[in-house]
């Protein structure tokens, strides 16, 4: 479920919507603090999430973010290599997390 900032940065409140501008509001509000200079986008799926993140927290920070994609499905190994080629060649990195995969392609508990 996605969060949404709301005027305490410390509490988050789901809103039960999927929204470009419901999405990345926490992402936005630890960005603007200073806490990270990129961010982690679990369960990316393909370049266009990538893009919609990007352009995104372009919109509201008003400077490129580098956006660091966790891969977690078949889809999302499928469209690794093109996800990779939208980023610069010295930030070519993604986070694979294998549990979610196995679950993804009905390998679990554990791939064999």
């Amino acid at each position: 479920m996605p969060v949404t900032a709301s005027a305490n940065p410390s509490s988050y409140q789901s809103t039960g919507q999927s929204s470009l501008f419901t999405r990345y509001d926490a992402l936005v509000a630890c960005h603007q603090r200073g806490f990270s200079p990129s961010v982690l986008l679990p369960k990316t799926h393909s370049v266009d999430d990538i893009r919609s993140c990007q352009n995104d927290l372009f919109i509201r920070l008003n400077k490129a973010v580098q956006v660091l994609p966790i891969i977690k499905s078949q889809q999302g190994v499928d469209s690794l290599e093109n996800i990779l080629d939208t980023m610069p060649i010295e930030n070519r990195v993604a986070i694979f997390g294998c549990f979610d995969y196995a679950l993804d392609i009905g390998q679990w508990p554990l791939l064999n």
